[in-house]
Order: structure tokens, then sequence, then C-alpha cells
């Protein structure tokens, strides 16, 4: 049995899901605090390349960008409705 190093994909979700929560805290409670907002900067990449994974292992990558585009909208839309501005 080869051992594997390295972070599985659960893992990098975690990383990614509080990094953003640090910086969306760093956001709307403490937004003179830069560096809050810089240790959130790392989420992007790493769900960018969650995603990226996802379509190259699926079977029905149309499909799979399909339901990706189709969650940011929805996505979206509930933050137009909350916020009450197309501004971000």
């Amino acid at each position: 049995m080869q051992k594997t190093t390295g972070l599985t994909g659960n893992q990098l979700k975690l990383i990614a899901l509080l990094t953003m929560t640090v910086d969306h805290i760093g956001a709307y409670m403490f937004p003179h605090i830069l560096w809050l907002r810089i240790v959130g900067r790392i989420a992007y990449p790493i769900f960018a390349y969650m995603i990226a994974e996802g379509c190259f292992y699926t079977r029905r990558p149309r499909r799979y960008i399909g339901s990706m585009a189709a969650l940011a909208l929805l996505c979206q839309v509930v933050y137009f409705v909350f916020t009450g501005s197309v501004y971000m």
C-alpha cells in the first residue's frame, strides 16, 4: 500500500471555508484590520481548484459547469435581495 502525502479535498475545503469566514469577519466587523482580508484571499484559489478538479473527474462536465453556474446565479439573486443593491 502506497502512502500519499498532502491534503485531501475535504481538508482543502475546510481551509478555504475558514479563511473565507475570516475574510468576511474582516470585511464586515473589522474593516480596518488588513491582515484579516489578506488571510481571506487564500479561499478563492482553493475553491477554484476544487471546482476545476470536480469538473475533471465528473462524467458530465457540461452538466457540472451548468450546476455551478446555476448555483452562482442563485447566490447572486439571494445577495441582491438581502442587500437591496446590485453593487458590492
